[in-house]
């Protein structure tokens, strides 16, 4: 029986509202999902997959359209989302409050508004998808989003020599940081994350030509990066046989770490919330730093083995929480910017060692946290002064970040740009809170 006072009317709207929650939810993702692989289809347009391979004028041309469909549909949810949603504490969406539940016409427009959409974008994916699956049977790649490389960046005359430079840097770097760097004379394994003693940044300039560093591109740069893991791995068996053990296995074991654990917990929030400001700068900036922002995930989920890591998989998992709203709220306003001129190529060698940063600070705090070089837990000083360098280094780090969003304002001064970074902010402020509440959930030594 109905009830005369419209209760069955208004849970009627409110399960509408769900369903519209519900659908909103669904694109986003689906938006997410389906810029990923347009992504791929844009880098291999950029590198010299077309080229090598002689692909028809009309697949470019379809390549090019897929991806303007996809920011015009993007442009027409964000829209939407804009007027009628809101974020909750957990960065899902929810009909904004303001809009009265009783609103049953505006409801309804808006459950079909958001349909029509996504009937749009699956038929993007299925495109997107028999595109990436005709160029595979031409070339036979792996598509995926580490085909996007340093080559698709200008960096003026010798821009092949340039990027190759940038990657041995970066291998170097992970050798360094993630490794045991020798022995002392004592027989005490020496570590260059410890940052004792002498601590030099400008080491990681030196001896990148070393034929043991030299990479060409990505795809050398993974193998190369694989076989380092593997080293790591067995360095840390030999390191367990002899009785040793990380910070984290002591801190599972409840050993008593002092303010070890909250010092580190504090440094990886630090880091999540300046690696995610930083991917709203940069892929606002234009698509060649928006594939920038792709090069750093990539490196990082390669060192993420097996998912047995401290700190890499939860910058990674922050990663992918900015990615997926940016994917909506990305406006690509001054791709201009990407011409062969001084200013953008001083821009991206600017981004990169800010790039260098995040990638040596990750480094540091997953070696401190995970790497089995502790006999005993009195010997945890080792680590303290370790931290304190961390901290130090993440304070110039937020300098850096605060210096590029005054940029970044000034370039779009009119456009409500504090206010979308701050929604922005607040979507990812929940999941860098979540995945750093306990250092010790769901670890597993590697």
């Amino acid at each position: 029986m109905v009830n005369p006072g419209g209760g069955d009317g208004h849970n009627c709207t409110i399960v509408k509202q769900d369903q519209v929650r519900d659908l909103a939810e669904k694109l986003r993702s689906s938006i997410f999902a389906v810029d990923k692989k347009i992504i791929v289809l844009i880098n291999l347009k950029d590198n010299d997959f077309i080229y090598e391979f002689e692909i028809e004028e009309s697949l470019v041309s379809t390549i090019e359209k897929l991806y303007k469909d996809q920011e015009l549909l993007k442009k027409s949810f964000l829209e939407l989302l804009n007027k009628f949603f809101t974020h909750n504490e957990r960065g899902n969406l929810e009909i904004s409050q303001q809009r009265s539940s009783t609103e049953k016409e505006l409801i309804n427009s808006l459950r079909i508004k958001i349909a029509e959409l996504i009937k749009k974008e699956e038929e993007m994916d299925t495109n997107s998808s028999a595109l990436l699956s005709k160029l595979d049977s031409i070339g036979g790649f792996v598509h995926t989003e580490e085909i996007s490389t340093y080559s698709a960046w200008n960096f003026g005359e010798d821009s092949e020599g340039k990027c190759s430079r940038l990657l041995s840097k970066k291998l170097k770097m992970i050798k360094s940081y993630y490794l045991q760097e020798g022995v002392f004379d004592s027989g005490r394994v020496k570590f260059g994350w410890l940052r004792t003693g002498n601590y030099d940044q400008s080491d990681d300039q030196s001896n990148v030509r070393d034929s043991e560093f030299e990479v060409k591109n990505m795809a050398e740069m993974r193998e190369k990066i694989g076989r380092l893991m593997f080293e790591r791995r067995k360095e840390m068996e030999i390191a367990r046989a002899q009785g040793k053990k990380s910070l984290m296995e002591w801190i599972v074991a409840g050993a008593d770490v002092g303010v070890l654990k909250s010092k580190a917990r504090k440094m990886g929030i630090s880091l999540s919330c300046h690696i995610s400001d930083f991917f709203y700068l940069v892929v606002e900036n234009g698509e060649a730093f928006h594939k920038f922002c792709n090069h750093l995930k990539c490196l990082l989920k390669w060192m993420n083995d097996k998912e047995k890591t401290a700190v890499i998989k939860r910058i990674v998992s922050v990663i992918e929480v900015a990615e997926r709203d940016l994917s909506v709220k990305r406006k690509i306003r001054i791709y201009e910017m990407m011409s062969a001129t001084s200013e953008s190529r001083k821009q991206l060698e600017r981004m990169d060692r800010v790039l260098e940063s995040f990638l040596r600070e990750v480094l540091y705090l997953e070696s401190i946290l995970s790497y089995p070089n502790l006999s005993t837990d009195g010997e945890m000083k080792t680590l303290k002064s370790a931290l304190e360098v961390c901290e130090k280094e993440m304070d110039k780090i937020g300098l850096e970040i605060t210096s590029l969003k005054k940029t970044h304002n000034f370039i779009f001064e009119g456009q409500n740009e504090d206010l979308e970074m701050e929604s922005f902010e607040a979507t990812v402020e929940w999941t860098v809170s979540e995945v750093w509440q306990q250092l010790e959930d769901e670890y597993a030594p590697n």
